[in-house]
């Protein structure tokens, strides 16, 4: 039997790594990371906190010695349901620190030699095209030309690091 591959989640104590690591942990060594640290769910390590948004990625570089692949969850939330608890150009430095923690964690990623890096994605990318304008039968295919721009910042923080 091939060993277990080691996996790196970001963001390992959020709510989209709940609904991942009880799969992950069947097949994965997993290595959890989040601005909090805590207690996993059973058969999980603990999450390590660490603030990933420091450009001085010493403090959590070593995480990605020896990881295979990241599963890119982390996110820094403005506050309230989507972010709504801050004014929409409120929003912007805090989604300029979110496009700094993607490039520290591929950069980190990148110079510990891992094969895959998995970012979440988001349909605020091209505001909602798949509800607004394919399944109405607007629009029949999304490509780089065709597709809108984002109407928000946390799209386009997204689409700036996918």
């Amino acid at each position: 039997m091939p060993p277990r591959k080691t996996v790196l989640v970001t963001g390992g104590a959020g709510y989209l790594a709940g609904q991942l690591l009880p799969e992950f942990a069947e097949k994965y060594d997993l290595r959890l990371v989040d601005v909090v640290g805590k207690l996993a769910a059973d058969g999980c390590p603990e999450v390590v906190a660490a603030d990933l948004t420091d450009p001085n990625t010493s403090g959590y570089a070593a995480l990605f010695d020896g990881v295979d692949t990241v599963v890119h969850l982390a996110y820094k939330n403005p506050g309230g349901l989507w972010g709504n608890a801050v004014p929409p150009l409120d929003r912007f430095p805090i989604e300029m620190q979110n496009i700094q923690m993607a490039f520290n964690m591929l950069t980190c990623a990148h110079e510990a030699g891992v094969r895959r890096f998995l970012i979440a994605a988001s349909n605020a990318v091209t505001s909602w095209t798949e509800g607004n304008r394919i399944h109405t039968g607007r629009q029949e295919i999304i490509d780089p030309e065709a597709a809108p721009y984002s109407a928000s910042f946390y799209g386009w923080a997204k689409l700036s690091y996918e």
